[in-house]
């Protein structure tokens, strides 16, 4: 255990090599929505920081994962994208839709809802987070998205909706490539099959060093370099899309907020929809 202190020590400290800290010791806040989730879900009013406090710190001993030592997971940015309404609306009408890092969707039937994730542990957490393994009839497939060969396959033209938040920006630009293509693949093969969500943006468009993950590059895109690439995909898959996003403030506060957008980071939400 003397290990893992010291790495979230070494993690929440700013420096020159580390400005942005990517665990946050102490949870000041639960938002309100984020809240009422919870306490519906049977965790006592008193007891909210602490419970997700605790599942924070063994989400970090499986991944060290900024998102995981931020408290980002507890983001519910998903209701404010563009698309969320039409989304939520198809789903309550029967269509399927996939999350690649599964989320709440609220009102929705959990019988057309789908997660994926590679790590079971994550799923087994969200279960923990919400009191809500024996009650969310939802259906989790444990795969690795880029494995052609996955559980996944079995999904493969059949969901109409996809949402990923905080996936892409994960990867460069290649590798990106290919996991749209393997979206596609999930999508079922008509008009208006959707993928949606949010990611890392910046204004100067390109490739950039992984903290967490020293030798790795990501690439970070704007407007106009994740319109591009939707357009390579389609001359290669024959497919052709409609892409609307836009890159907005940040979802975090304070000095980390300043510095961030001071490099020119912003949080890009997109809708991506096949014509």
């Amino acid at each position: 255990m003397a290990k893992n202190r010291s790495d979230r020590e070494l993690a929440s400290v700013s420096s020159a090599d580390n400005p942005y800290p990517r665990y946050i010791p102490k949870l000041d806040d639960v938002e309100p929505d984020v809240e009422a989730i919870l306490i519906k879900a049977g965790v006592p009013e008193h007891q909210l920081k602490d419970h997700i406090t605790s599942v924070r710190e063994r989400g970090w001993d499986i991944h060290p994962f900024p998102c995981i030592g931020r408290f980002n997971f507890l983001d519910l940015s998903i209701v404010n994208l563009p698309v969320y309404p039409e989304a939520l609306e198809r789903v309550k009408k029967g269509q399927r839709m996939l999350d690649l890092g599964c989320c709440e969707f609220d009102g929705a039937p959990a019988s057309n809802l789908y997660g994926s994730d590679l790590r079971p542990d994550f799923i087994e957490l969200g279960y923990e987070l919400f009191l809500d393994k024996h009650k969310f009839g939802a259906t989790f497939v444990l795969a690795d998205v880029f494995d052609p060969n996955s559980d996944l396959k079995q999904l493969d033209g059949t969901i109409d909706i996809i949402h990923a938040a905080s996936f892409f920006h994960l990867f460069d630009r290649d590798t990106q490539i290919k996991l749209a293509k393997r979206v596609i693949a999930l999508l079922k093969p008509q008009k208006d099959s959707l993928l949606f969500g949010r990611q890392v943006g910046k204004v100067e468009a390109g490739e950039t060093p992984a903290n967490s993950q020293p030798g790795r590059l990501l690439f970070r895109h704007n407007v106009e370099t994740w319109a591009e690439l939707w357009k390579q995909i389609g001359r290669e898959t024959g497919t052709e899309w409609q892409v609307d996003s836009e890159l907005i403030p940040t979802w975090t506060s304070g000095l980390v907020k300043e510095r961030l957008e001071a490099e020119g980071i912003r949080q890009h939400r997109f809708t991506i929809r096949r014509l």
